[in-house]
């Protein structure tokens, strides 16, 4: 019986050590929400009349909300609800209230969306940090080419004597700010400016003169004369940010300003400022195609992406021009919505057939927002929006969350690049190292299909925390085992098993007393203790009788089999001697056959 339970002991130990779900963060439910409305320049006496009150008032329509708390600040509403505590299931009541939520149709206009937060109970088992490298010599070799070739262009243009062959002109220097390849054209209205803005603060300060706009794919610029060194251009520069503009409102992706005198300086000077290679809109394409690679497993619950930049599309357009065609800005939103269908057509029959609808007029780019026709003109022809505004792509402005990573590259230099951050959450019940076995296998085939100057780092990794740990306690138990084997041996080297026997006899008693007034006092706790204190008393309560089981029972099964049935360790007392199969003392007199109701030995 006693070989039975010791194997099916075994067993069941290494099953449930395989099988059960193991992650760094329990899983608890959380009974606490919060709902975020934002209505930008109302005050808070609006806010709380108009929009505080109605979302309370939906809140309070579930059963289960025990308490309901608001902020009504300039500009937004926050809302906080709390659940029953007695609540097991969290996730069919928070539902119910985003449904309650979403029926809210008649908040002011400017008002909302409202936002629902109640996952503050998930935690990211890998969070992937995506990072630009460093633009690169032959990107900045590229670059210089064509900002030489424009900077020598107008420097031939200017109205003072050419210097000689081969040297530079006489008090002169461009200021350059490289953007990405991809903006040109209209593209640069922004900066166009914001430059503009540059020129008219330096002229003030008497720093330059004569100054020629420089632009290019990818870089803006000017050129003029000056009669500063360059470390008083750079400090104008940042009293240009300081006083007249918000550095917000620079252009994300742009280089620190270069300071070029030589044009045949151009590459060293660009390599000096070089910024990131790859724009947020690149990164945007790549965490994007890594987000739906990595939703695709099965173990995988949920994937966000934080240190975005949201794009919008702008409209620069003076009103001069809008009135001499009898055209209010204000129309203009009414103009584009009524242009832009998103709705579905619906259905029509035919033939017995069902023919869905599809509208057309949805805008695919911002080059078609610029073919809305406006009015016509005295001859009749249509006006159209590009003919009376710049529509420019760009981000956000100014940008809400700006995300950057530091590493240390292949030289040892420390660098801080643009980054973007990816949060995976393991779905419930899963295995941790599965997760993270399942994740280096996608991050691998991955990294075929992105550049590979693209820098991914595991900013947080449960899968290799959970290893660690695990590990850890694995060693802890096998110098336990060995610790506890050892100080046996030593310690019981002069005891006889009827020493063993009685003492387990002695104290069978209290130690059962002692383990079982525990575990009854900690099953209230355990039932009602909520989701921090369940799961710690359950495994004290199974620590507990596992142990007591292994004491009582496993042991003595353990010390019979290998001293009293295998004879693998013989018990000899100091100064004894074993003579073939019969212990004598150190006089040659035999030991006396020991009492069933006592233990003797040598002394």
């Amino acid at each position: 019986m006693a070989w039975v339970l010791l194997i099916a002991t075994c067993v069941w130990g290494v099953y449930g050590y395989l099988s059960m779900p193991q992650r760094k963060d329990p899983e608890v439910q959380v009974k606490i929400a919060v709902a975020l409305t934002p209505w930008r320049g109302a005050s808070a006496e609006k806010i709380e009349q108009l929009v505080t009150k109605k979302i309370e008032t939906q809140m309070a329509a579930n059963a289960k909300v025990t308490k309901i708390e608001s902020i009504s600040r300039t500009g937004l509403s926050v809302v906080y609800l709390e659940l029953d505590e007695n609540l097991k299931e969290t996730g069919k009541e928070l539902d119910d209230i985003k449904l309650k939520l979403d029926s809210i149709h008649d908040l002011p206009e400017g008002a909302g969306p409202i936002n629902f937060i109640k996952d503050f109970g998930d935690t990211a088992a890998l969070m992937l940090t995506v990072a630009s490298p460093k633009a690169g010599d032959l990107e900045v070799e590229l670059r210089a080419k064509a900002i030489q070739s424009v900077i020598e262009k107008a420097r031939a243009q200017t109205p003072f004597d050419a210097p000689p062959s081969g040297e530079n002109a006489p008090g002169r220097a461009a200021l350059i700010a490289c953007l990405p390849q991809s903006i040109a054209g209209n593209d640069l209205q922004p900066a166009r400016k914001h430059r503009d803005l540059f020129v008219e603060y330096l002229r003030e300060q008497n720093v330059i003169g004569d100054a020629r706009p420089l632009e290019g794919s990818g870089f803006i610029g000017v050129d003029a004369a000056v009669g500063v060194d360059d470390a008083t251009l750079l400090k104008a520069a940042e009293t240009f940010v300081r006083e007249r503009l918000q550095a917000a409102e620079f252009h994300p992706d742009s280089w620190p300003i270069a300071v070029i005198h030589d044009p045949r300086e151009t590459r060293e000077r660009l390599a000096a400022v070089a910024g990131d290679k790859y724009s947020y809109r690149e990164m945007d394409q790549f965490t994007d195609l890594i987000e739906k690679t990595i939703k695709t497993l099965p173990m995988v619950s949920k994937v966000s992406r934080t240190g975005l930049l949201e794009e919008r599309v702008f409209l620069y357009y003076s009103q001069e021009r809008l009135a001499a065609y009898g055209i209010r800005n204000a129309k203009l939103p009414d103009i584009l919505s009524a242009r832009n269908i998103t709705l579905p057509g619906g259905q029509l029959q035919a033939g017995g057939k069902n023919l869905s609808i599809d509208p057309t007029g949805e805008f695919k780019s911002e080059k078609e927002i610029g073919e809305v026709a406006l009015a016509t003109s005295d001859n009749g022809a249509p006006v159209y929006l590009r003919d009376l505004a710049d529509v420019v792509r760009s981000y956000e402005s100014p940008a809400r969350f700006l995300n950057y990573y530091n590493w240390r590259d292949a030289q040892g230099v420390w660098r801080r690049t643009r980054a973007v951050t990816l949060s995976a959450q393991m779905r419930s019940g899963e295995q941790i190292a599965e997760f993270g076995a399942a994740i280096d296998a996608t991050l691998a085939d991955l990294k075929k299909r992105l550049p590979e100057d693209l820098v991914m780092a595991r900013t947080s990794d449960q899968p290799l925390q959970v290893r660690e740990n695990i590990d850890l306690f694995m060693n802890s138990l096998y110098e336990a085992v060995i610790l506890v084997v050892i100080v046996s041996l030593i310690g019981f080297w002069e005891w006889r098993s009827a020493a063993l026997l009685d003492a387990g006899i002695m104290r069978l008693r209290p130690v059962m007393i002692t383990v079982g007034a525990t575990v009854f006092a900690l099953f209230p706790l355990a039932s009602h203790g909520g989701p921090l204190w369940e799961p710690m008393c359950y495994a004290q309560i199974g620590g507990l009788s596992v142990a007591t089981f292994v004491t009582l029972l496993l042991v003595p099964v353990i010390y019979a089999i290998f001293v009293l049935d295998l004879k693998l360790v013989k018990w000899a007392a100091v100064g004894e001697h074993m003579d073939g199969d019969q212990e004598v003392r150190g006089d040659d007199r035999p030991i006396p056959p020991q009492s069933q109701e006592g233990v003797g030995w040598s002394g």
